[in-house]
């Protein structure tokens, strides 16, 4: 009898002792159910609410008691709301299948209503609660928030779109070729110059498109991109109608990742041949095309940030100008131009929540955006541009006393390029609109030069600077009048 009283009073201390185990283990799931970023949802097959996690008051504005009394289509759009009773429907189907998977889910997107009448995007993954026979008894679903993402998707759409109109705009033919000479981009000067649809020329040999009598030299000129960096050749292409037609090609290489390509163009070369005076109007045809390339890389930039659209023209303008003062040649004053247009290319690569933030950066942002001149010296130098133009980017926020950045740079390390982009930035900026405060007007950014010179800004940048707005009546528009 002592013996049954003792495995008696074991059984009920391991009974109690798992159901303080099971208490914990539930406590433990709640809190981490109702702290969940996401909002978790459990509803009879019906489609009744049994269980909805307080998330639901942030992302669609409802109390919990709210969402529970409502029914579901009143919390999905029309369309979602049938979506998701297709899959449902799709899902008991499949529920008699033999082999079929019981632990399955499936995500959809679907479209949600606030309280306030907005419509979230959301993604969610619906799974079944199962009984102890396998049979499903309750339906669970995990909604994620993807405004965000949406929005980056549209962004990215846009900015996708822009490029391929962007390359469709030049003048000659535009072509991305894989290390195998393949076509994997092109734009629609294919089929305007050779008759060619992009899709006809996408994944072909580039060679095939050349006179047979010139496809080896052209191959070699390709290696020679692949090699050396960059390339040109004149060569007969052959039209879909068999013309022959003379076009000016060159080749840059790109490595993206583990990928290595030749960008290039090619420009209809018919005319030039006749004369040299139309040779040279192809020429300038071709850097008119850079050039529009370049801004259309800036423009891209800008867009990015209302508050700062315009910005690099402007800082490209008074740079220029500083350039001119300071008696630089002409190639010189266009190479400012340049830098002026791209300086701000690497801002690319922040993220609109930091580049449109309405109040003053933490520190971690700031460390976020002064990465954007190292950003925009590597993005440039995959293009073929003045030897100057990438370290002045690079050094554009570089201060005589060392206290700029990204490298500290100070004194004669600072070129002379990079200085009058200095110069030119900070007064643009301080004189124009911002997202954290309004213009500060062009007086307190010339007082800002005028009492930095010689510490932050370099003397015979700032004094040019001065003279420009203070004798010669610049402002911002001064190259058009």
């Amino acid at each position: 009898m002592a013996k049954e009283i003792t495995e008696l009073s074991t059984l009920k201390n391991q009974l109690a002792r798992m159901e303080q185990e099971l208490f914990e283990s539930e406590k433990r799931y709640r809190i981490m159910v109702e702290n969940a970023a996401d909002v978790i949802w459990t509803v009879t097959l019906q489609m009744q609410p049994t269980y909805i996690s307080p998330n639901i008051t942030r992302l669609l504005g409802y109390s919990v008691e709210e969402a529970l009394s409502m029914k579901m289509e009143e919390i999905f759009t029309a369309d979602s709301y049938r979506s998701c009773m297709l899959v449902l429907e799709e899902e008991f189907r499949r529920e008699n299948e033999a082999g079929v998977d019981k632990n399955r889910d499936r995500t959809l997107e679907i479209d949600l209503i606030h309280k306030d009448g907005r419509i979230i995007p959301v993604e969610i993954k619906y799974s079944f609660i199962r009984d102890t026979n396998g049979a499903p008894r309750e339906i669970l679903a995990i909604a994620r928030n993807i405004t965000e993402r949406k929005r980056a998707e549209e962004a990215a759409g846009y900015e996708k779109q822009l490029l391929d109109d962007v390359l469709n705009s030049m003048p000659g033919i535009f072509y991305i070729l894989d290390e195998d000479c393949r076509i994997i981009r092109c734009n629609r000067s294919h089929e305007w110059t050779l008759g060619y649809t992009p899709e006809e020329v996408m994944n072909r040999d580039a060679t095939l498109l050349i006179d047979e009598k010139e496809r080896e030299y052209v191959s070699a000129k390709i290696k020679e991109a692949f090699h050396t960096g960059h390339a040109g050749v004149t060569a007969n292409a052959v039209t879909k109608s068999g013309m022959k037609l003379p076009l000016h090609f060159t080749g840059t290489k790109v490595v993206r990742g583990d990928k290595t390509m030749i960008v290039g163009m090619g420009i209809d070369m018919t005319e030039q041949k006749k004369s040299e005076e139309k040779l040279k109007k192809s020429v300038q045809e071709l850097q008119d095309s850079m050039e529009g390339a370049i801004a259309a890389i800036a423009m891209i930039t800008e867009m990015r940030d209302p508050y700062t659209a315009g910005h690099q023209r402007r800082v490209a303008v008074l740079a220029s100008a500083i350039a001119e003062e300071m008696e630089f040649t002409g190639e010189q004053v266009s190479e400012m131009r340049m830098a002026g247009i791209l300086h701000d290319v690497g801002k690319a690569s922040i993220p609109m929540e930091i580049l449109c933030k309405p109040v003053a950066l933490d520190q971690m942002e700031m460390d976020i955006i002064k990465l954007h001149p190292k950003v925009g010296h590597d993005i440039l130098k995959l293009l073929k541009l003045p030897s100057s133009i990438c370290p002045y980017v690079l050094q554009h926020h570089e201060r005589m006393n060392g206290s700029g950045y990204p490298r500290g740079l100070a004194g004669d390390d600072i070129m002379m390029g990079a200085r009058i982009l200095a110069v030119a930035d900070v007064v643009e900026a301080m004189s124009s609109n911002r997202p954290y405060r309004p213009s500060l007007g062009v007086n307190k950014a010339l007082e800002e030069i005028e009492n930095n010179k010689g510490i932050l800004y370099d003397n015979s940048v700032s004094d040019a600077c001065l003279r420009l707005f203070n004798d010669k009546g610049f402002d911002f528009e001064w190259e058009s009048r």
